[in-house]
């Protein structure tokens, strides 16, 4: 092979490596590059090549018998290739250069308008690996981070237990309560995280006492599906603890629902939960247990939660009102042969209104929540209103009596109240009114006896007044066997909530100008989710458009 058959231009490969189609956006652009090296393999190769053959002329040039002809082709052919590798050196080294001022100048521009991230091609990628129902919530919890993390595994978590998804169901929820257990589990080193999580002005979500007790209660639901009763159990009971702890107290649990599924779970594994079904009676006068011999347990989720709000002069008491778009109130399971005849109609009971849950505590309502802060801001508006009357009047004293030092005291009161009153000014006490929003107001509870769980079809229609009920809804979730079964039923859907929830995503001027560190640790929380989210199961062919 001859050194001018295997020589490549040097403009050639400079002008192949920098070519590049139209892209979405800048990010993708960076993307690309990130993704491959700054000198094409073809141009690496050829360098190599030609320093290779560089080097073997140079040697044979050393070779004294050589005849006079040859030394002279030798001579042209070397200088002709040292030309050659001088061209593709200046050409990979500015192709290099090229690559890194590229770089440089996407990060720039990117970083002027989204901080450390995401960029809209790395969400993309992210969420183009997850079944297409869920990739909404998928691209909230990649953008959103840390901050909303524990809500944006709530919402994903109930989305695709409705769809189907227990793979996604399970791990988003389990990733929520590990995050939760860090602060609310019941151990010393929770109690210490507690403290310091109190003191923190800008707060990770990790949701009031009922969403966080609602966290385990759907994660018991994916146990109960899968058969592993004890582990249900335990979810049911440690919903239970977190009804009675919220950030600054403890109070009395009331939490039924949590201590029926407790009972439920036991008798399951055929052991008594009479103690569980007393303890849920204690809160509900009018229940009873399950009937000997029932096997399917019939859950049956009404409307929507609670909306929260902030009240008072700076909006710093955290409230709760109904969505009184949804009047749904009460559910007749039904199971039908594959004729659609009604073969079982089970009596449904209303066990928990989260609403009640939520605007409570113990049986207590709910008051100010951050109150503390708003006393602050109270604090400091009043010192600071003060302050400035005062050095105002004693600086007009001064300058009518013509006492200059006086005014100039009065001068520096002002100046000092007038900061007082900017920083009261500053002060955003507002509630957190983060919120889960595709809990249900409502969850009813079912039992029965039913031979052959699996040949049957199941739904529930639904009882309100004021409003439009919705129509019939087959269950989303039928799960276990003869032995013990579960059918959880939605009558409105887990989906119909929008992307992000209400006011909890960050605009990108507020999301760039975010502590470095916290930008850091969103970075950081974008890698580990791209390593540990579950993908697109297999055999089917879902995925971004």
């Amino acid at each position: 092979m001859t050194t001018s058959a295997c020589r490549i231009s040097a403009v050639a490969v400079a002008s192949v490596l920098f070519f590049h189609p139209a892209y979405a956006d800048d990010s993708e652009r960076l993307m690309e590059l990130r993704a491959s090296p700054p000198i094409s393999a073809e141009a690496i190769s050829q360098e190599q090549f030609l320093e290779g053959r560089y080097a073997e002329l140079k040697a044979a040039l050393k070779n004294k018998d050589l005849s006079k002809e040859e030394k002279k082709a030798l001579k042209d052919d070397y200088k002709a290739v040292k030309k050659e590798l001088k061209a593709v050196q200046k050409a990979n080294k500015k192709a290099s250069k090229s690559y890194d001022k590229e770089i440089k100048k996407l990060e720039k521009s990117l970083a002027k308008e989204y901080g450390m991230g995401p960029y809209p091609a790395e969400t993309r990628l992210y969420v183009s690996d997850r079944p297409e129902p869920l990739q909404p919530y998928y691209r909230s919890l990649y953008i959103e981070g840390e901050r909303n993390a524990v809500l944006n595994f709530n919402r994903l978590g109930v989305a695709a237990l409705e769809l189907g998804y227990l793979d996604h169901a399970e791990w988003a929820f389990d990733r929520s309560l590990d995050k939760i257990e860090a602060i609310y589990a019941d151990n010393e080193q929770a109690k210490a995280a507690k403290s310091k999580f109190q003191s923190e002005s800008v707060k990770d979500y990790k949701g009031e006492p009922y969403e966080r007790a609602m966290a385990y209660y759907y994660r018991g639901i994916v146990y109960l599906a899968e058969g592993d009763y004890e582990n249900a159990r335990a979810m049911f009971r440690s919903g239970e603890y977190q009804d009675t702890v919220s950030e600054a107290e403890d109070f009395q649990a009331d939490f039924a629902l949590m201590n029926y599924l407790d009972g439920w779970s036991l008798q399951c594994q055929g052991r008594s939960g009479d103690d569980s079904f007393a303890k849920a009676a204690a809160f509900r006068n009018d229940l009873t247990p399950p009937a000997p011999g029932h096997n399917v347990l019939f859950l049956t989720e009404l409307g929507t939660g609670p909306v929260k709000y902030g009240d008072g002069e700076y909006k710093e008491i955290l409230k709760f009102r109904t969505d009184d778009r949804f009047v749904e109130s009460g559910a007749r399971p039904l199971v039908l042969d594959g004729d659609g005849n009604v073969r079982y109609e089970p009596a449904a009971y209303v066990m928990e209104d989260i609403y009640w849950q939520a605007s409570t505590r113990g049986g207590r309502p709910v008051d100010g929540i951050l109150e503390g802060k708003a006393q602050f801001k109270e604090t400091t508006a009043a010192v600071g209103n003060v302050m400035t009357t005062a050095g105002t009047v004693t600086a007009m004293a001064g300058l009518y009596g013509g006492d200059g030092d006086a005014a100039l005291v009065g001068a520096g009161i002002a100046l000092i109240g007038g900061l007082f009153g900017a920083a009261s000014e500053a002060a955003k006490p507002e509630a957190d009114t983060r919120q889960w929003d595709n809990l249900p107001r409502y969850v009813t509870v079912a039992t029965e006896s039913i031979d052959n769980v699996g040949g049957l079809h199941y739904a529930a229609e639904f009882i309100g007044e004021g409003g439009e009920v919705p129509p019939m809804q087959d269950a989303a979730l039928v799960a276990g066997g003869d032995e013990c079964a579960v059918v959880w039923t939605r009558s409105r859907p887990a989906t119909m909530i929008a992307e992000s929830s209400p006011g909890a995503r960050l605009d990108w001027k507020q999301m760039r100008k975010q502590d470095k560190d916290v930008q850091r640790m969103n970075v950081a929380f974008r890698t580990w989710l791209a390593d540990e989210t579950p993908g697109i199961p297999a055999g089917t062919s879902e995925g971004a458009e």
